[in-house]
């Protein structure tokens, strides 16, 4: 079976500003649990995933420019990959639908300007 990977990632504060909240990994878990378990309740398909929280460091854009050059953010990057013989079953396009429907919910959940999927090689801002 081919391995096909996915990521997702978004940041733990809400907006591009300096003073947006700043959730907690615990609660990003929690909207991630909380969309499985509606899923897995709907008999929906569903993605296992492994949550790492780390360091988003870019150049500062737009108004904050000049007074913090460099934004270093709070972020989370969601892992996983389909592995069993139940996910050699699964569609591109049912895995590429399930991960969208994850990443609107955080970003829904999360206040997110954006959340960024990656499988198989394919780059999607939602």
């Amino acid at each position: 079976m081919k391995k096909r990977s996915y990521k997702i990632t978004f940041d733990l504060k809400e907006g591009y500003g300096p003073e947006g909240k700043v959730h907690t990994l615990a609660e990003a878990t929690g909207v991630v649990e909380g969309w499985m378990s509606k899923r897995i309740k709907s008999s929906q398909p569903t993605i296992s995933c492994f949550l790492q929280e780390g360091q988003l460091i870019f150049p500062t854009i737009g108004a904050h420019k000049a007074q913090y050059p460099v934004t270093v953010t709070p972020s989370v990057v969601l892992t996983g990959e389909l592995a069993t013989p139940e996910d050699a079953k699964r569609t591109d396009e049912e895995v590429t639908d399930t991960l969208h429907d994850l990443a609107r919910t955080i970003k829904h959940r999360l206040k997110q300007q954006s959340v960024y999927i990656i499988y198989q090689d394919q780059n999607f801002c939602v």
